[in-house]
């Protein structure tokens, strides 16, 4: 399924489609009970009461900003946080070899949807000058950090992983 979007910078604007690149090809095992061969289901259950299950109806999201302490949100939180804009904006470009791979996370195609000569000349030019915009976009409804890049003459948005407390304790960082 393709997501639609636009990459923007500067005053370019390139209407584009993102298509998910890689799939898993990983085997899903069922839990089964041994004797009877039927599904094991989980239960979700509460644990200050006795273990009682919980209907999904009772069930609600929470933020938990201090040890005991959440903040709950509604349905209607989500729906108000949800945004409309697809744009990916990148925010600079940079030299290719400055980006370590072990911060790409899941790649997709960039296929343009109109505006076929921007398209064509972006790809051109990061292809010639090695270059990968670093940009923002927002994928589902959640803000990631992405890069993107080009291969064979094909602009690949690459989301990104920031590193870990442990890569930062260890004096590691983003930059």
């Amino acid at each position: 399924m393709a997501v639609k979007a636009s990459i923007s910078f500067g005053l370019v604007y390139i209407p584009v489609s993102l298509h998910v690149a890689v799939r898993s090809n990983g085997v899903d095992f069922r839990l089964l009970d041994k004797k009877t061969m039927s599904k094991v289901r989980y239960l979700k259950t509460c644990d200050e009461c006795d273990g009682r299950t919980v209907e999904q109806k009772d069930i609600v999201k929470a933020y938990e900003y201090e040890k005991g302490k959440f903040v709950v949100f509604s349905d209607e939180d989500f729906e108000k946080l949800k945004t409309k804009d697809k744009t990916i904006s990148i925010e600079k470009f940079v030299g290719l070899e400055e980006i370590d791979p072990i911060y790409f996370d899941k790649p997709y195609y960039v296929a343009p949807e109109g505006a076929d000569k921007a398209y064509a000349v972006l790809v051109a030019a990061m292809e010639k000058e090695k270059k990968a915009g670093i940009a923002r976009c927002v994928l589902g409804n959640k803000e990631t950090l992405a890069a993107l890049r080009t291969k064979d003459g094909t602009l690949l948005l690459n989301t990104m992983s920031t590193p870990s407390i442990a890569a930062i304790s260890c004096g590691l960082s983003w930059a």
